[in-house]
């Protein structure tokens, strides 16, 4: 199955800690699996090199295997 990807960014309430980051979630027919990528500080996005990374690591997770 395929994976969506969705960005976020985060303030804290006190408005001291910003954070930027992604969740990829995929579905296997019978699962939902979700990662979650997370750094800072700031609003910043994820550096193409990151992504890329990131997308060759979930190409060597099998979902409910």
């Amino acid at each position: 199955m395929g994976t969506v990807a969705t960005a976020i960014q985060a303030e804290c309430a006190q408005g001291s800690v910003k954070l930027s980051g992604e969740f990829y979630s995929a579905y296997d027919g019978t699962c939902e699996y979700q990662v979650q990528l997370v750094w800072g500080p700031g609003f910043v996005p994820l550096s193409p090199e990151g992504r890329a990374a990131l997308t060759e690591l979930l190409k060597t997770v099998r979902f409910g295997r």
